[in-house]
């Protein structure tokens, strides 16, 4: 499982309470292992010619295994390379002689292009799984397993509707995760769930909002903060 750093010790220490007599123990491994993202045009070519000895997954969220590293492709065409710490630096001197080096901001600025919401620290338990369209990318199951809230996930899929959704948008002045959306009377009508600095002084983030406040094609605006314009639903 991977998580927010933040999110790393509450989340497992939650978890283990559901262990009970399994045989099994859940701990942080941050030290063990490295992760790094591919992404890019070339980045399937980058990830073969890189780590020839890991075969390239095909398809979105297709798991590959080979020489202590798992390769995991996202939506959007970008990869997530996992290995054992011992191998972090050959792994990325191999990764970046087949592409440039970038930074994190540019891989969490395609992370929300490819419109895949992620939890932190500001937003964690704000969100049932179908508002932050984990359902419209296979992220949650409503065919197997038990888990704390799979009552109303399961009712809202089968019963109900729903009223908020994961949307695209961007501003010309900062959003931050967890930020309030707003309309013109101060009203709550959304919250970020996490953005990221483009080019020159735009931002781009990932939002909940009401469906009928989009549908209406209402102002919008950061609480304390610059005009936001949604530019299409996460579905």
């Amino acid at each position: 499982m991977l998580l927010p750093g933040a999110l790393a010790e509450p989340v497992t220490a939650r978890l283990r309470k559901y262990v009970l007599r399994a045989k099994a123990k859940l701990e942080v491994a941050s030290a063990a292992f490295e992760v790094f993202g591919v992404t890019g045009a070339r980045a399937a070519e980058a990830v073969a010619g890189g780590l020839d000895e890991v075969p390239t997954p095909q398809q979105d969220f297709d798991v590959r295994h080979g020489d202590g590293k798992t390769v995991i492709l996202l939506p959007g065409g970008r990869y997530l390379v996992i290995c054992i710490a011992d191998q972090a630096v050959s792994t990325w001197q191999n990764l970046s002689g087949c592409a440039l080096p970038a930074g994190s901001r540019w891989w969490e600025l395609q992370t929300i292009r490819s419109g895949i919401a992620t939890i932190g620290a500001a937003t964690q338990e704000m969100f049932t799984p179908q508002m932050i369209a984990l359902d419209a990318c296979g992220g949650v199951s409503f065919e197997k397993g038990c888990y704390p809230g799979q009552e109303i996930v399961a009712r809202t899929r089968y019963l109900g509707e729903v009223k908020r959704r994961l949307y695209y948008g961007h501003s010309m002045q900062s959003v931050a995760a967890g930020a309030v959306i707003t309309g013109d009377e101060d009203k709550t009508l959304g919250t970020v769930v996490n953005a990221a600095r483009a080019d020159g002084h735009a931002w781009e983030f990932l939002a909940v909002l009401q469906r009928d406040v989009v549908d209406a094609k209402l102002a919008l605006r950061v609480r304390d903060g610059g005009a936001v314009t949604i530019e299409r639903a996460i579905v």
